[in-house]
């Protein structure tokens, strides 16, 4: 700056030397906000990440679960084939009750998993299971089963126990697979 008379006042290479260095301040502020975005953006990347990671864990944890109880409802099957064959229909009653159970929970339990046709085996396989609970005998004094009634339910229970074994593959092999397989 210059005074009246020509001359240039003592505090200016001062003020030089101050906007040289609120210059040097301005860019390294400026750096240190482009090394947050950029570290914003690099955490954004991360998160989305990990979200995708959590997503497929939860994925294959359904289908590990669904897999498990319908592996189980063919273990039942099988071990209901047993008691049939021993004509231990005490048992044999409780056991085709449960899986009544367990196949109504696994087809409302697991229905946003299960494809059109499998749903529709499974709802096939509940019908075999309905019609076999009421074909067993309703107490010490009922009558005798045939060998023919007991080998269609039988039928009925390798029915189911194939069902349901098909699905739980299905699924097992839905929860081993590799993401984006």
């Amino acid at each position: 700056m210059v005074n009246l008379d020509g001359r240039m006042f003592a505090g200016e290479a001062m003020l030089t030397s101050y906007e040289f260095w609120g210059f040097v301040v301005n860019i390294l502020g400026l750096l240190v906000g482009i090394g947050g975005v950029a570290l914003a953006i690099r955490s954004h990347l991360k998160l989305r990440s990990a979200r995708q990671a959590v997503r497929v864990t939860e994925e294959k944890l359904l289908h590990y679960m669904a897999s498990e109880q319908f592996r189980d409802m063919s273990r039942d099957a099988a071990d209901l084939q047993a008691l049939l064959r021993s004509r231990d229909w005490l048992s044999a009653a409780k056991l085709a009750s449960d899986l009544q159970l367990s196949l109504g929970g696994g087809l409302g339990g697991w229905d946003h998993l299960l494809s059109g046709p499998e749903r529709d085996k499974i709802e096939v396989a509940r019908t075999q299971v309905n019609e076999l609970v009421e074909s067993l005998p309703l107490g010490a004094a009922a009558e005798p089963i045939t060998d023919d009634a007991i080998r269609n339910m039988i039928a009925q229970c390798r029915f189911v126990m194939d069902i349901a074994s098909e699905v739980a593959g299905r699924f097992s092999v839905k929860y081993l697979r590799e993401p984006g397989e």
